[in-house]
C-alpha cells in the first residue's frame, strides 16, 4: 500500500526481499517503484545525518567553539542537503566548475550560481568555498591560527611536499572516502589499504592518479592548467617512496 507495487504486479512477503537500488534489475533506471525509491533516498539522507551528527557531537566533546562543517559537493542525488542545515554550523560546498573558454561557459557559470544560491539558502547565511579559500576563511573569519591546521585545509586537494601526518590524512581522506569510485592504479580499495600499512606510498598513488586524471583533462580542453603544487607533490612522495621512472605508468 505504501509503495503501491501491486500497479506493477510486485508483491513484497517479507523485508529480506527488499533490496537496495542497484545500476540494474527492478531497481535500475527504469525503476517503476517510486515510492520505494524515494524511502531509500530518505534512509541515505537519514544515515548521513546521522554520522554528521555524530563528527559535529566528537569535535563539540574536544573544543564547543571550534565550528562544524561538512563537505557538500554540488547535487548528490541521494541526499536532501536541507536535512543537514540544523547539524552544522557553516555549510562548505565543493565547487570545481570546468571552465572551457567557450559558449559552454554561458550554462556552467548559470548552474553553479544556482548551486552558490542553494548553499546559501541552507542555512541562509553565507558559505564556505573549498580549499585554499577554505583556509582563508578559516584563518581570517573564524581566527584558526595553527599552521597545521590551516595547511591541512590549503593542501588537501593538491598536497605537496613533505606534509605532516595531519595533512597526509586528510589529503588521503578526501580521495579514497567511500563515496569515490574513480578508476585507478592501483586499485582504489588497494589505495584505501595501503593507507593504513603505508601512508606516504598511499600519497604517491594518489598523487599519481591525480595527476593522470588531469592530463587527460588537459588533453581534451587545451585551456586547463593542474596546479603546479600536484606536480611537486607526486615528485616529492614518488622519490621518498624510491619510485624509479621506469616502474611508475599509471595505466
Amino acid at each position: 500500500k505504501q509503495w503501491w507495487t501491486d500497479f506493477w504486479s510486485q508483491t513484497f512477503n517479507s523485508w529480506e526481499e527488499i533490496h537496495a537500488p542497484a545500476p540494474r534489475g527492478p531497481w535500475g533506471n527504469a525503476e517503476p517503484v517510486h515510492g520505494l525509491s524515494l524511502d531509500w533516498k530518505r534512509f541515505v539522507t537519514d544515515q548521513v545525518a546521522d554520522f554528521i551528527a555524530a563528527e559535529g557531537n566528537a569535535v563539540k566533546a574536544a573544543d564547543p567553539s571550534i565550528p562544524v562543517t561538512a563537505n557538500l559537493m554540488y547535487d548528490f542525488y541521494y541526499y536532501n542537503y536541507f536535512k543537514f542545515k540544523d547539524l552544522l554550523d557553516v555549510v562548505s560546498w565543493d565547487a570545481y566548475p570546468q571552465w572551457k573558454g567557450t559558449g559552454e561557459d554561458i550554462a556552467t557559470a548559470a548552474d553553479f550560481a544556482l548551486w552558490h544560491d542553494v548553499m546559501r539558502s541552507l542555512k541562509k547565511q553565507p558559505f564556505l568555498l573549498h580549499g585554499r579559500l577554505g583556509a582563508w576563511y578559516a584563518e581570517h573569519k573564524y581566527g584558526v591560527k595553527d599552521e597545521k591546521i590551516l595547511n591541512a585545509i590549503r593542501f588537501h586537494t593538491t598536497g605537496r611536499p613533505d606534509m605532516s601526518f595531519m595533512e597526509k590524512n586528510i589529503y588521503l581522506s578526501d580521495y579514497i572516502e567511500i563515496g569515490r569510485g574513480q578508476p585507478t592504479k592501483p586499485a582504489l580499495d588497494e589505495i584505501r589499504k595501503t593507507a593504513f600499512e603505508d601512508i606516504d606510498l598511499a600519497v604517491y598513488y594518489a598523487a599519481r592518479n591525480t595527476l593522470y586524471y588531469l592530463s587527460e583533462k588537459e588533453k581534451s580542453n587545451p585551456e586547463a592548467k593542474m596546479d603546479g603544487t600536484a606536480v611537486l607533490t607526486y615528485e616529492y612522495y614518488r622519490e621518498l617512496c624510491g619510485i624509479k621512472e621506469e616502474q611508475d605508468v599509471c595505466f
